[in-house]
């Protein structure tokens, strides 16, 4: 089942998330709008999801990651990756 924790780690990964996505478009030299064209979103909502403020269904990951030249899996895994780097343990042991 669930831990106690499910709703910090859930809610801790958009903001995870969208900083990702904005070190892949910064990297790729993109400006949000630019994203926002070659991913088909608008640039509104690419300007939240990099603050962490949107989640992402799963189809606005694949297009964002598409546009970016890479892989949503990448994109969660480096996620998941910072949040393994944080003060705050993605599993925290049972009592």
């Amino acid at each position: 089942g669930r831990g106690d924790d499910e709703p910090y780690r859930v809610a801790s990964l958009a903001p995870r998330v969208g900083k990702v996505i904005r070190k892949y478009r910064k990297g790729a030299g993109l400006s949000q709008e630019a994203l926002a064209d070659s991913s088909g979103l608008h640039r509104t909502y690419i300007s939240l999801v990099e603050r962490g403020q949107r989640n992402l269904s799963v189809g606005a990951l694949a297009q964002i990651a598409e546009a970016l030249g890479t892989y949503p899996s990448r994109l969660l895994a480096e996620a998941e990756g910072d949040a393994s780097s944080g003060a705050t343990p993605p599993h925290r042991p049972r009592a």
